[in-house]
């Protein structure tokens, strides 16, 4: 890496992988509660009250939200309907890292823990959002500016 960016021992490099709206550019990273996988995150989420996420912005960017969700895979293909809940922020972030601190709602850490292998956490990221159109003209899609990825973690 030429230009590191991180301010922790690793960071992601984040950019959309597959086509999405022009003028809604987001990216999205997604796990799940596998015991195997992530020992001991499922517990760590109900008992939580916030998860954070450290974003590194580069100059130029226009990002300004992030969302955090929970999405049911066993709804999904039992009634077609996998959305558990989720919690957006939006706000111009500075460049450089951003600590993104969102609140876990009682729905989004109400899970059934017999089946935490059925359970997927995501973040997703956009450059713009509703009402925002100054941003349409001089804005940069995610795969143009990528964003970076520190650190994640529940209080």
């Amino acid at each position: 890496m030429t230009e590191p960016v991180y301010q922790c021992a690793y960071s992601w490099r984040l950019t959309p992988s597959g086509s999405s709206d022009p003028n809604y550019p987001e990216v999205k990273l997604e796990t799940t509660f596998d015991p195997i996988n992530n020992p001991g995150l499922f517990e760590k989420w109900i008992w939580a009250n916030r998860v954070f996420i450290d974003v590194y912005v580069p100059e130029g960017s226009n990002f300004n939200n992030c969302f955090v969700y929970v999405w049911d895979d066993k709804a999904y293909f039992e009634t077609g309907n996998g959305w558990v809940d989720g919690v957006f922020q939006q706000k111009v972030m500075g460049p450089g890292w951003n600590r993104v601190v969102l609140p876990l709602t009682f729905k989004i850490k109400d899970l059934d823990p017999s089946r935490p292998r059925t359970y997927k956490i995501g973040f997703g990221f956009r450059h713009m959002a509703e009402g925002q159109e100054k941003y349409r003209e001089n804005g940069y899609p995610l795969n143009q500016v990528p964003i970076y990825i520190g650190g994640i973690g529940v209080f």
